[in-house]
């Protein structure tokens, strides 16, 4: 499993950095990443221009923008791993053998109560 995020006094805290005014989080790839959405290379999505703005000037509640560099640093971790076959078929079977826990039922309900705060 490749664990990207903060952790939940993480979360609190860039909750109330953001509540306090917190501005410059971003990032430059993100940026271009919303600057690409905004400027249509992807196609008509002035639909989540509105969100983007949001996020990306304090209205970012599920603190996306910050796990984003995160969530790449898991991404390269894991394209390395399954680049090594025999450590990527250990890491699945282990996976396999713990999934029991991790049911989506108890994870949505833990982000809920923990995270979220719904």
């Amino acid at each position: 499993m490749f664990i990207f995020g903060e952790d939940v006094a993480g979360v609190t805290k860039i909750r109330n950095e953001l509540k306090a005014g917190k501005t410059g989080y971003v990032g430059t790839r993100l940026s271009k990443v919303f600057d690409s959405i905004k400027n249509g290379i992807f196609g008509d999505c002035t639909i989540i221009h509105d969100m983007i703005d949001s996020v990306s000037s304090g209205g970012d509640f599920y603190i996306t923008c910050f796990d984003f560099y995160s969530y790449l640093e898991a991404q390269q971790k894991a394209d390395e791993t399954y680049r090594n076959y025999s450590k990527w078929t250990e890491m699945a079977i282990n996976g396999v053998a713990s999934a029991g826990f991790f049911s989506s039922d108890r994870t949505i309900a833990e982000y809920c109560e923990d995270i979220w705060d719904i």
